[in-house]
């Protein structure tokens, strides 16, 4: 019943973007609300699927095409909307990254991370997000429960000016809030 619900908040606005010119500034803000249709379609089938304890089918998706839909969604947009002082420094690998996971889930696990820092870093700060290329070598193996070879490194900083790192030891506690 929900995804008959939503589908309205996909299906309209991709119905009114085909009459509208090229140039319209009404394609954004309609882009914006089938975008949050389809993630919340998307959001329903996951719930579905974990109630039923059925797992969901892995996909390969690139590391830098999550985070750069991350970045254009809702909530981060609108953080810095209304921040117009908070600096985002955003440097990508330059080499394809694949992941195989579920996009959304690692989209909404970025997003979680993301926004929390922005909202420790403040009107006026910065948020740093990097993906590297990292080799793990036999010395680093112990630690890290790996085997040798080549890694992916996600790094999300963000500057403290108000001196909350107490906050750190619980930042993945869920419904958790600084």
């Amino acid at each position: 019943d929900l995804n008959n619900i939503l589908a309205g908040s996909v299906s309209y606005p991709e119905l009114l973007m085909e009459q509208l010119p090229e140039d319209s500034e009404l394609r954004k803000p309609l882009t914006t609300i089938r975008d949050a249709g389809t993630k919340a379609v998307d959001i329903i089938n996951d719930l579905l699927l974990m109630s039923k304890g059925t797992a969901r089918n892995l996909q390969y998706s690139g590391l830098n095409e999550i985070i750069n839909d991350c970045l254009k969604s809702l909530e981060i947009v609108k953080i810095l909307e209304l921040n117009p002082g908070l600096s985002l420094d955003v440097s990508l690998c330059s080499e394809a990254v694949y992941l195989k996971c579920t996009p959304l889930h690692i989209q909404k696990a970025l997003g979680n991370l993301i926004s929390g820092g922005m909202g420790t870093a403040g009107p006026e700060g910065l948020v740093k997000i990097g993906v590297t290329l990292q080799e793990v070598t036999h010395e680093g193996l112990d630690s890290l429960a790996l085997q040798e070879g080549l890694y992916a490194l996600l790094t999300i900083e963000f500057s403290d000016p108000g001196g909350s790192r107490k906050h750190y030891e619980r930042i993945f506690d869920p419904f958790y809030f600084n």
